[in-house]
């Protein structure tokens, strides 16, 4: 025989949500997740009324079993309780991941590798070995298309281990102003001994940086066979909010050449080379390689094609002839 508990909710939605807006005191979180958290507990209330009935009818009516008890609509409560389980266990990773967002911005990030023959990292990265490898110009004055306008490339090596980095929520409220993060650390026994934390705002916006690059720029060293590399762009002021927003791109004479994979099929090569010549006139000093598995040495070789120029093209552009 199962028994259902019923769990006491001491706090009132009401109260809840209440608290919840002061906690959301930046106006977008608040309009992204409030509407979401009053369903959720609407329905918490919802399947706390049905508990109590089922409570009520196991033990004073003798029914022993979760599969025997139904609410008034005919549903098990079986099925409500699942939903409820899925409630409970989903609402904190949500709640959990907007108090992450008051304190650093999403990131959207660029990633590159000082290695080309990386076994494994053919295979993740590049559909088992099918896909192909793009050689950039990282240079000081290459520079990133993202939002529609031109930043500097800036580039920066992947740390991989190093000290972990405590980090106090309630002294990293990053995202508010000074007048939100007063408000918000405001109790019934005055400001919070956090708030004093604020008081110095270069040493506070040092550490603040820190923290994000070690956020960013750091991974365990279970990936250091990487060598990654990466440029990262903060979404600070919501300007990449929007998903077309999102997109990033290269000038094309940044694009210093392509590897083949070891299983690039010859009709994604002819397609690869069809783009590329349209953009010819832009790719300068562009060189054709070609990834290979030497069974002698039991690694992958980089070869470069000869007859592959971009520069000696003399036919149309439909990806079949090469030189």
């Amino acid at each position: 025989e199962k028994q259902i508990k019923l769990l006491n909710f001491s706090l009132s939605v009401e109260k809840l949500v209440d608290a919840i807006k002061k906690v959301f005191s930046n106006e977008k979180m608040r309009v992204q997740t409030i509407e979401s958290m009053e369903e959720i507990f609407e329905e918490m209330k919802e399947f706390s009324y049905i508990m109590k009935g089922a409570e009520n009818d196991i033990f004073l009516h003798g029914k022993g079993s979760e599969e025997q008890i139904y609410n008034n609509d005919g549903n098990s409560v079986v099925q409500q309780h699942r939903k409820w389980l899925i409630v409970m266990a989903d609402f904190p990773k949500v709640f959990v991941a907007q108090l992450r967002d008051m304190i650093y911005p999403k990131s959207y990030v660029v990633c590159f590798s000082k290695k080309n023959d990386n076994s494994a990292m053919w295979g993740n990265y590049a559909d088992c070995h099918k896909g192909v490898c793009l050689i950039y110009d990282t240079g000081d004055e290459a520079k990133l298309k993202v939002g529609g306008r031109h930043i500097p490339l800036d580039v920066r090596a992947i740390s991989y281990g190093g000290e972990s980095i405590e980090c106090n929520f309630f002294q990293t409220l990053g995202r508010l102003t000074m007048v939100q993060i007063r408000e918000w650390l405001l109790g019934v026994d005055g400001v919070s001994s956090c708030y004093e934390a604020f008081s110095d705002v270069e040493e506070w916006r040092k550490r603040y940086w820190k923290i994000y690059d070690a956020k960013t720029y750091r991974k365990t060293k279970n990936w250091e066979h990487e060598k990654e590399f990466r440029v990262a762009v903060s979404n600070t002021f919501g300007e990449f909010d929007v998903p077309q927003k999102q997109n990033m791109s290269f000038d094309w004479n940044l694009l210093k050449g392509v590897i083949f994979g070891i299983r690039t099929s010859e009709y994604d090569k002819k397609q690869i080379l069809a783009k590329l010549i349209k953009h010819k006139d832009e790719l300068s000093d562009f060189t054709f390689y070609q990834a290979e598995y030497s069974a002698e040495e039991q690694k992958i070789k980089i070869r470069k094609k000869k007859f592959w120029r971009l520069i000696n093209y003399k036919g149309k552009v439909n990806g079949t002839e090469k030189v």
